[in-house]
């Protein structure tokens, strides 16, 4: 077996720089061609003897066609084959997707080997992704888990195409299903009121308080360092984010989430008194270093997402409020500034969307409300009633 660029009748394997996966480009046999041969390249093999296996395979299946005389022809793969073996590799070992990107892409594959995993590639249809989605929304599952399921599937044949399995993308024949819009949980006034009569006894009391006050993710306040506080504003530098059930340093989100956030006198005041405290509270327990991360754990470390998170939901359900995940207190971080009269695009900016469309559609009740009041208010300008 030779490694190198130029394809021959052995075939070539070698290493793609850029995305990091193994591949192989052969002439074969093809007496439909009218140079009675043509060239068979395969990407995305994660290691270079999966590359070689299957070039060997390949070889294989084309000195049986020869002997019985039969057209060469590339076998189909399932689904489930195609996504196991070909796909999820080349995305595992790709250098320009996120972890969470990575890991999101796994777990939504998991709904297409369930309900596509038997057909082979060639044989899934528009009507089998509409079943799909139809069963995934008759089960409960979330309008924005159906739209990860069809972006998945999107990319996944798309790729095969590239590969020349297929010809055409299933996923063009049918509606993208619809994203949930203007809806998004926020807890009232006098809930937030109730909440805190529980939360500022917390022993994370000032992570709740900065929760609220700057509508970060929970991802960007777990990746917070006193190097990011400043005198009147913090910046988002980092998130640590669960991946696969493992805690890990990433970027944020999206470029507009690496952002500057004001902060309020509440906020200010709450960060410099969490200071004192975990400075003693650190030394308490025989950690004399000054703490690298607002947030710490038993021993100094950066604090574990998840373990954020169930101690908020115990904070709930003894507050006796609506039950809402975490994530609801950036939702009523920005609802409560657009009850406020400001800017949706100032909104936009502090919660670090991706772009003014997001905050539109995700606050839609909110701006709704807000363009009835922008109405009634031109009423001022007429002085008195016409007679």
């Amino acid at each position: 077996m030779t490694q190198g660029k130029r394809a021959t009748s052995q075939g070539s394997v070698k290493k793609n720089p850029t995305r990091g996966t193994w591949e192989f480009v052969v002439w074969v046999i093809d007496t439909s061609s009218p140079k009675g041969k043509r060239q068979v390249r395969r990407k995305g093999f994660p290691t270079k003897r999966h590359a070689e296996e299957a070039l060997s395979e390949l070889h294989a299946s084309v000195r049986k066609a020869v002997k019985d005389g039969q057209q060469i022809v590339r076998k189909q793969e399932t689904v489930a084959e195609y996504l196991r073996n070909v796909w999820l590799p080349v995305i595992q070992a790709s250098t320009k997707l996120k972890p969470t990107t990575k890991s999101y892409y796994k777990y939504s594959s998991k709904f297409l080997f369930r309900a596509l995993g038997d057909l082979r590639l060639n044989e899934v249809t528009g009507s089998h992704l509409e079943s799909l989605y139809a069963s995934l929304r008759d089960s409960g599952k979330s309008a924005s888990l159906i739209r990860g399921v069809h972006i998945t599937a999107h990319k996944a044949f798309d790729y095969a195409i590239r590969e020349g399995l297929i010809t055409w993308n299933p996923s063009d024949r049918i509606d993208a299903p619809p994203t949930s819009k203007g809806n998004p949980h926020a807890w009232t006034e006098s809930e937030m009121q109730q909440i805190f009569e529980i939360a500022d006894a917390d022993k994370f009391w000032a992570a709740w308080r900065l929760f609220a006050a700057t509508g970060l993710r929970r991802g960007e306040l777990c990746g917070l360092k006193w190097s990011d506080i400043h005198e009147t504003h913090l910046t988002v530098t980092q998130t640590r984010l669960v991946v696969d059930g493992k805690v890990i340093n990433g970027t944020p989100k999206t470029s507009k989430s690496a952002r500057k956030i004001p902060l309020n006198r509440v906020a200010i005041d709450t960060l410099k008194v969490w200071r004192i405290a975990q400075l003693e509270q650190l030394r308490n327990l025989g950690i004399d270093a000054s703490p690298e991360w607002v947030f710490t754990n038993e021993i100094g470390g950066p604090i574990d997402p998840g373990h954020l998170s169930k101690r908020w939901n115990k904070i709930i359900k003894e507050a006796n409020v609506s039950v809402y995940p975490l994530h609801a207190l950036r939702h009523t971080f920005a609802t409560s500034l657009l009850a406020r009269r400001n800017s949706p695009k100032v909104v936009q900016d502090l919660l670090g969307h991706s772009s003014i469309t997001v905050t539109l559609d995700l606050y839609t009740a909110a701006l709704d409300e807000l363009g009835v009041d922008a109405v009634e208010s031109l009423e001022n300008q007429f002085e008195s009633p016409r007679k």
